[in-house]
């Protein structure tokens, strides 16, 4: 948790940006090929943005020339980032502030004595 707060910060600051809390998601994966999907919980920082209501979970976007700016996973996720007409964005990389790094499904595990442990 230290070593993700420590990114967390170092890239928000290098946005010009200070986190103001992290919201949890509860997420799921579809079942496939005949096994059942998997549920995960992960993080993400949260900032205010102009004219949104209340903080929101950003990403950060870095131009060509190594600029760092903050964007919505809103706007990620509808696909308003990379936008066409920004030939900035559309040739820049995004980095997920999201923290999800776990290697076990969440409890009870079928069958695993060891399970809660």
């Amino acid at each position: 948790m230290k070593a993700y707060m420590a990114f967390i910060e170092k890239e928000s600051k290098e946005a010009g940006v200070t986190p103001k809390g992290l919201r949890i998601y509860f997420g799921a994966t579809k079942p496939t090929k005949g096994k059942p999907g998997r549920e995960t919980v992960f993080l993400n920082p949260v900032v205010a943005f102009k004219g949104i209501d209340g903080d929101i979970s950003y990403a950060i976007h870095t131009d060509v020339d190594g600029n760092k700016e903050a964007i919505t996973v809103g706007d990620v996720i509808d696909g308003k980032i990379p936008k066409p007409s920004d030939s900035k964005l559309s040739n820049g990389v995004i980095q997920s502030l999201a923290g999800d790094d776990v290697i076990w499904p969440p409890p009870p595990i079928q069958n695993d004595p060891n399970d809660y442990h």
